[in-house]
């Protein structure tokens, strides 16, 4: 059985590192250095990357009080969360529907129209780089500031070379579930320009400790429903763990830039950036099984999650199902995801019909520890069967 998310970058070897992770104060400080000599400027660390970009739009928001933030129109709802808990107004931008991402031109039109506009953020959607050329250009001749956010982007390159978070005034790491730096929670801010840090939100407290428990326990509790699965019991525990908030739900969590990562968990994620490119390496390997076997329907190339547009959803996730692939979580389903709380956005869609049609036919295909090469020529051939 093959799960998009619940924890599938877990194994069993590395659930038990996760589970049993300890570390001094020292790991902070290593990650904090590492971050720094990588990204170029300096760095803090933060409970979640939602908390880490609010704190970068707060140093906005205090130079431009009550300001906008040109934002992807398709993205998840943390981003447009962490845009409100800095009291600044979310400006939705439509996206080029072969890039998941907006372009140059939309945005240089929403400055266009909206000079209220004093940052942008770029997300690389789902891995997949965005024409940061023509943004920084535009970005720079406006006097706008540039946030990469690096949430599915860590370790890769912009379509000129360069590196992402190489660029941006500020730079965002996640370390949530599922991104190619998962320790199931966990972010950083670096501060690349030249800029008075001391006005930024400290991250100097550690979050209530059944929240650290939570994020502790998440990939065994996971680990154990996806081995209890295929005798109909998996389904059931995940349901009591929800409902009794032992795990959370995507996107769920709340935004403190106050609270900091643990140092157990900065050690992991020391970890998860040693074994980056290697990860990367092999994920790259399935996404050229799904690019030779699904061309025309691959959006864009990247091996974080390899994200196909199809005829009829439901019907192949039905195929997939059948096989034991449970591919549901789409990221995104609707254009700011998750579903669930989709209808507390005040998303215009009519603005954004783009990231609309993309909500309701894409599908991410799976590249993460679990899958190997036998599995994605056997997903790539289901799903070629249905869109036949």
């Amino acid at each position: 059985m093959i799960f998009q998310s619940i924890g599938s970058q877990f194994r069993a070897p590395d659930m038990w590192r996760h589970l049993t992770a300890h570390a001094s104060r020292d790991s902070s400080t290593k990650l904090t250095h590492t971050l720094e000599a990588t990204f170029g400027g300096k760095a803090f660390l933060y409970q979640n990357g939602r908390s880490a970009l609010a704190a970068a739009l707060t140093q906005i928001a205090s130079d431009h009080p009550g300001a906008s933030v040109a934002v992807n129109g398709y993205s998840c709802f943390v981003v447009q969360e962490a845009v409100h808990a800095a009291g600044l107004t979310p400006v939705f931008l439509d996206i080029d529907p072969n890039a998941l991402h907006f372009s140059g031109a939309t945005l240089a039109k929403a400055l266009t129209e909206n000079t209220d506009i004093k940052a942008v953020v770029v997300q690389n959607t789902l891995g997949i780089p965005c024409d940061i050329e023509t943004i920084e250009r535009i970005a720079t001749k406006r006097n706008i500031c540039l946030i990469e956010d690096l949430a599915h982007s860590a370790g890769l390159r912009y379509g000129d070379g360069r590196a992402a978070g190489s660029v941006g005034a500020f730079v965002v790491l996640s370390f949530g579930r599922d991104k190619l730096l998962d320790t199931v929670s966990g972010g950083a801010l670096i501060v690349r320009q030249s800029t008075d840090t001391s006005r930024l939100p400290q991250p100097e407290l550690l979050a209530p400790l059944g929240t650290r428990l939570r994020d502790r326990l998440y990939p065994f509790f996971t680990w154990i429903a996806r081995m209890l699965y295929p005798i109909k019991v998996g389904g059931v525990l995940l349901r009591g763990l929800l409902w009794t908030k032992l795990i959370s739900r995507s996107a769920s969590g709340s935004i403190n830039p106050s609270y900091t990562m643990p140092a157990w968990q900065a050690e992991r994620a020391l970890y998860r950036l040693k074994e980056l490119d290697h990860d990367i390496d092999r994920r790259k390997a399935l996404q050229e099984i799904y690019q030779e076997r699904l061309p025309s329907l691959i959006v864009a190339d990247t091996p974080v999650r390899v994200s196909i547009m199809v005829k009829d959803r439901a019907a192949v996730l039905r195929a997939l199902r059948a096989h034991h692939y449970y591919l549901d979580d789409t990221w995104y389903d609707s254009p700011i995801g998750p579903r669930r709380l989709y209808p507390s956005v005040a998303f215009p869609e009519s603005r954004c019909p783009h990231a609309v049609y993309a909500a309701e036919h894409i599908i991410n295909l799976p590249t993460h520890v679990s899958v190997n090469k036998k599995t994605a020529r056997h997903i790539a051939k289901v799903i070629a069967e249905v869109e036949a």
